[in-house]
């Protein structure tokens, strides 16, 4: 008899756990049937073909690189390097070096088209391979069922940032509302911010059924680097000896099939101090002709926009990139002001930021002027990615008396000046609802265990109302505990 009870005893516990499971797995999805999300990704992040003129397929990528024809582009480089160097000014150097990119990079050779991959199903009904690019930056494996309710916009991120935002705007009008979704939850990343950005402002009535906008270490304010090498204060080309000396270390590391010594004899004959700034100038203009989309102008943060546009952008050709640009700028401006429209309807915005890292783009600090004293994700300054923090120099903390001077967030029984010191939240514009990860890259934010509990928290309906909501997810966490 005392068998049994046990027995019982055990099968209702049995049965009790596996509805308390039921009901725990139904609330590990938590969104709205009637809701979608529409995830953007940032720069190498999208799944783009590139093909001939003829449409046969080339490419997987558009970073995908030739070298073999490396060897072949030297002399015109050479002989454009040396009629430039006499006679300071630019004879065929941009034109030389453009056509150059063109053959080592293929996908971005005028001849050729880029064609983004469109997805017009759920994640869940795709393999990670048929979306590799963005699964290698960001794991949604951990989505679960929210993944039938989960999209992925690509688009050619090295191409018009107007095309990428005018296409995000048919993709969910075709796409995912035509599905009869009514409202999106739009998660940007990286370079996505700046797409979203646009977005918002050239659609404003997208604001009414924008249920929330989840930013990941969105680059919407830009990167230093972009700024630094249109202002030509990258450290890399502040003298001819360093110029010569990064071009040989490139060469060295992707096993160009050249004589690296020769090389270096040519330069340095064809690369005198006189013409050097005429000689950086013709570069970086062949880099804007061929590389240097309005999708890359875009990560041009405002402090630097002004003297890389006068530097860059004012030949007769470049009035329509400019014009472009300068409605990105527009764009980015106005960004508050769509995204409080966005909450004034009912939606909600949460911003995820990195910080406490070197800014090392390229793995090189060395190149950049501020790499040394910058916090950031890595890649974009953590200023930048939590939409105006202030945050100490790298490896420094704030002053013991440190006071805010311009904080969004003036409640006194509000404490955002992160425990290390080293963040005030208090002056980001959306003080309440941006959370700060410490040394977590830029490429590794999608792959954290922290961080991607918290996107797919915030994504749900069971998302926290402020950084105090979650003890799980205070506003400042350290994932690595690292010192």
């Amino acid at each position: 008899m005392k068998l049994k009870r046990i027995i019982s005893v055990i099968l209702c516990l049995c049965i009790i756990a596996g509805l308390t499971g039921v009901a725990a797995s139904g609330e590990s999805r938590q969104l709205d049937p009637d809701t979608a999300v529409v995830m953007i990704p940032g720069l190498s992040m999208n799944t783009v073909a590139v093909y001939d003129g003829d449409g046969n397929k080339l490419l997987d990528s558009k970073l995908e690189y030739d070298l073999s024809g490396i060897g072949s582009c030297i002399p015109g480089l050479a002989v454009s390097l040396l009629m430039t160097s006499i006679f300071n000014m630019d004879i065929g150097l941009s034109a030389n070096t453009a056509g150059t990119v063109g053959k080592l990079l293929p996908g971005f050779n005028k001849n050729n088209s880029a064609v983004p991959a469109r997805m017009d199903k759920p994640l869940s009904e795709y393999s990670t391979s048929d979306y590799r690019a963005f699964s290698q930056y960001v794991n949604l494996s951990g989505m679960g069922d929210m993944l039938t309710q989960t999209y992925l916009y690509n688009y050619d991120d090295f191409g018009s940032i107007r095309e990428a935002a005018d296409g995000l705007n048919d993709y969910i009008n075709d796409v995912v509302l035509s599905k009869g979704y009514r409202s999106i939850v739009l998660c940007p990343v990286s370079l996505g911010g700046c797409v979203a950005a646009e977005y918002l402002d050239l659609y404003p009535e997208s604001h009414a059924y924008i249920k929330k906008v989840v930013f990941m270490v969105a680059a919407t304010c830009g990167a230093d680097s972009i700024g630094e090498l249109m202002t030509k204060d990258l450290t890399i080309i502040e003298s001819p000896e360093k110029a010569i000396d990064t071009i040989i270390s490139l060469l060295d590391e992707y096993g160009a099939d050249v004589n690296t010594n020769l090389v270096r004899i040519l330069l340095k004959l064809l690369i005198n101090r006189r013409s050097f700034d005429t000689i950086v100038d013709s570069v970086i203009f062949g880099i804007n002709d061929s590389v240097a989309s309005t999708a890359l102008w875009a990560l041009c943060p405002d402090a630097y926009y002004a003297e890389a546009r006068a530097n860059f952008l004012m030949r007769k050709r470049d009035d329509a990139k400019r014009a472009e640009i300068d409605r990105f700028m527009q764009a980015r401006a106005n960004l508050h002001e769509n995204l409080e429209d966005i909450r004034a309807g009912g939606g909600r915005v949460y911003v995820l930021s990195g910080y406490g890292r070197q800014l090392d783009l390229f793995c090189d600090p060395a190149w950049f002027g501020s790499a040394e004293f910058v916090s950031s994700d890595s890649i974009v300054t953590a200023a930048a990615t939590s939409f105006g923090a202030t945050v100490a120099d790298y490896g420094e903390t704030l002053p013991e008396d440190y006071t805010p001077a311009s904080p969004v967030c003036t409640d006194p029984s509000h404490d955002h000046i992160s425990p290390d010191r080293r963040v005030d939240a208090s002056t980001c514009m959306y003080p309440e609802t941006t959370w700060f990860f410490y040394m977590v890259s830029h490429a590794g934010f999608g792959s954290n265990y922290k961080t991607l509990a918290l996107i797919k928290l915030l994504i749900s309906d069971n998302a926290p109302e402020d950084v105090y909501s979650d003890p799980a997810f205070p506003q400042f966490m350290n994932p690595y505990n690292y010192p």
